[in-house]
């Protein structure tokens, strides 16, 4: 993983400095996936197990594709949209929030386990909050909005631990991670009946 964006390996190093438990707090776009990647990668070398929960069945089939695409001798099973897999019978787990809440994820006591949270700042709901099981000793949330209006961040943090790392819209942009953007104001003249639409 020398191909890690200089945010992406201080963000990793934070991570293991704090016991491999920690938010990752980035904007859209800036590569949280490839981060998790990583700690997925090293999770795997000290032979642990990895359930990654995301909110939808499309960020379900990224993830998939994604580590199919890292990683070619490994189990990789899904929880969720039609699938029953569990840790038990795979390295790799890729669960949607709604399954996860309902079923365990199969992480046996005693094992190594990382949980990587993707959209983690969605799982503050009390629905939610079950799939995200205690046997894991390593735990990464991933998120661009972190703050909820409900407060219910605070929860998270108190399973996943402080935020380690902050990546904004100004340092992605000054470092090149995001494109720069420009925002312009266009304005339209609507006549009557397309104003009451609007």
């Amino acid at each position: 993983f020398d191909s890690l964006w200089p945010w992406q390996k201080k963000a990793l190093k934070a991570w293991n400095d704090n016991e491999r438990k920690g938010l990752v707090e980035a904007v859209t776009g800036t590569g949280k996936t490839r981060l998790a990647i990583a700690a997925i990668a090293e999770e795997l070398v000290l032979g642990g197990k990895v359930a990654v929960i995301v909110p939808t069945v499309e960020l379900q089939r990224q993830w998939y594709a994604e580590l199919q695409r890292n990683f070619s001798d490994i189990q990789i099973g899904l929880l969720g949209n039609g699938n029953q897999d569990h840790l038990t019978s795979c390295d790799v787990l890729v669960a949607i929030v709604h399954s996860a809440s309902r079923h365990d994820l199969g992480l046996r006591d005693q094992e190594l386990g990382l949980l990587v949270a993707d959209e983690c700042h969605r799982y503050g709901a009390e629905t939610f909050k079950k799939a995200l099981e205690d046997g894991f000793r390593s735990r990464l949330g991933l998120t661009a909005t972190r703050e909820r209006p409900d407060g219910a961040h605070e929860e998270l943090e108190e399973y996943f631990g402080k935020v380690v790392y902050t990546l904004g819209y100004k340092e992605a942009i000054e470092h090149r991670y995001i494109a720069d953007v420009k925002v312009a104001q266009i304005a339209v003249n609507l006549d009557s009946a397309e104003q009451l639409v609007f």
